[in-house]
């Protein structure tokens, strides 16, 4: 889905240059079924999230990184009660990230080029794609202060509060312990507790917020399917393996708001319940990552 970078990355100091080979990830989640109010008496909206992502580190080295990736996520949102077909949305991103470290600062940035469609246009979208399909996110994120101690500032430029929009990013950083790390800033807090050689507990609160271009099926309208929402998670990553890793999710989303247009022609503005979403992710040459939109896409897997 971070926009705000990786948490789990930011929060341990790991990054891609601390290997040299390609990090492959893939995962699946599921959130259930939710009562939907102000979209009608009986609506209600489910959802599944199929992900892969590929990272390379072009060049690395103690102080400088240079990635390139490629992230794909499906989302499909399952409705009842309201006059509108499931929705198939596909997103795709080409991230470029670099990195650059001192003894008491580092910058960090990303640009990524995307796209974010319906899957009539998506399967076919060299003859059906426009520009109105594509889009760009991007941050830069500065750390000033000793490993123990430092403050976050920067800003990006995303989707993870439902639509494009350019946000700062301000707070943070402590190491009160070898195995320790916290984070307190906005958007995006969390702390990172590495309790063995093998595993990391993570708590985060993030924002989970994204928009599509939908175009209808006869292909005679569009329109922006905008979500909403605030995701408090907590992961366990193990690696299994010298290069296998596994994360297994659990996020409680809350705050949530679907805006769409029904088969119909009309518009739908819809606040789903709180509900959970599970989540599980396999990882071969770095640590996985569950994905969130915004929070997972618009990043490099560190």
């Amino acid at each position: 889905m971070v926009r705000p970078f990786v948490l789990l990355a930011l929060l341990s100091g790991a990054t891609a240059g601390a290997n040299d080979a390609v990090i492959a990830n893939i995962g699946f989640g599921r959130q259930g079924e939710a009562a939907m109010s102000g979209a009608g008496p009986s609506a209600t909206v489910a959802a599944k999230e199929h992900y892969t992502a590929l990272d390379w580190p072009v060049r690395s080295n103690d102080r400088f990184l240079l990635a390139v990736g490629f992230h794909y996520q499906y989302t499909r949102y399952e409705y009842s009660g309201i006059n509108s077909r499931n929705r198939d949305l596909h997103h795709l991103q080409l991230p470029v990230r670099f990195e650059i470290t001192d003894d008491d600062r580092r910058l960090s940035a990303y640009v990524a080029p995307g796209i974010a469609t319906s899957s009539n246009v998506f399967k076919d979208f060299l003859n059906r794609g426009s520009g109105d399909d594509w889009y760009l996110s991007g941050a830069v994120e500065v750390e000033i202060g000793d490993p123990g101690r430092r403050w976050l500032f920067g800003a990006a430029y995303d989707r993870s509060f439902g639509e494009s929009r350019i946000y700062p990013i301000l707070g943070l950083g402590f190491a009160p312990g070898d195995n320790l790390n916290l984070r307190l800033a906005y958007p995006v807090s969390g702390v990172a507790w590495e309790y063995s050689d093998r595993s990391t507990i993570t708590a985060s609160v993030l924002p989970a917020g994204f928009e599509w271009r939908v175009v209808t099926d006869d292909f005679a309208s569009n329109f922006d399917y905008r979500v909403e929402g605030i995701r408090t998670q907590l992961n366990w990553t193990h690696r299994l393996f010298e290069r296998w890793s596994i994360d297994l999710s659990a996020a409680y989303e809350t705050d949530r708001r679907h805006e769409l247009v029904d088969d119909l022609g009309q518009p739908v503005v819809g606040y789903p319940q709180d509900e959970w979403i599970f989540a599980i992710t396999v990882g071969v040459g770095g640590t996985p990552r569950v994905f969130t939109h915004g929070t997972r896409v618009e990043s490099i897997a560190e």
